[in-house]
């Protein structure tokens, strides 16, 4: 097996193929052999570096919502840009990094755990939780254009109340 050049190296790539097969594969299908295998990277080195597979997913979950913060940021956090149209332009980032032509969508790995996991791991279940709430925190850039109008502001700003369960249409 190659392996990489640093102990660093070594870690980022478990994590990273890790990431890959978890969220294709779920949680119970992946194995840490099959994630060694794929990685190139000899099972002493794993436990090097994470004492269980729990603790690796951790990890995993780290990343992932590490890396969907940053994708929210960059494709939302606008405030140049119309509300509708970031929208549109996050949607169309997801289906072009998630999205596979004839099979199935991986869908959001800390969804997918959440329905798989959490209900064994207590340390899993609350850093998907504060990795998830995290997304629902809006940054001062982007929290008064993002935020969903309320009828009261709405009627303020067009001079009636929309009807019930209309919501209006963004200007792009």
């Amino acid at each position: 097996m190659t392996k990489p050049a640093t102990k660093s190296a070594t870690r980022e790539s478990l994590i990273g193929v890790g990431l890959k097969l978890i969220q294709s594969g779920g949680y119970t299908a992946t194995g840490i052999n099959q994630i060694l295998d794929a990685a190139k990277i000899p099972k002493g080195s794993f436990y090097h570096h994470f004492s269980t597979k729990d603790e690796f997913v951790m990890e995993v979950i780290r990343r992932y919502a590490a890396g969907e913060g940053e994708r929210l940021e960059r494709l939302l956090d606008d405030p140049d840009t119309p509300p509708l149209k970031r929208l549109r332009r996050y949607f169309k980032d997801l289906i072009a990094t998630y999205g596979r032509r004839g099979g199935p969508i991986a869908g959001c790995l800390l969804g997918n755990l959440s329905l798989e996991v959490a209900g064994q791991s207590a340390e899993i279940r609350d850093l998907r939780r504060r990795m998830t709430s995290t997304w629902h925190s809006p940054t001062p850039a982007n929290s008064p254009s993002i935020s969903i109008t309320n009828s009261s502001s709405f009627q303020k700003s067009q001079g009636s109340a929309p009807s019930k369960g209309v919501v209006p249409r963004p200007e792009q």
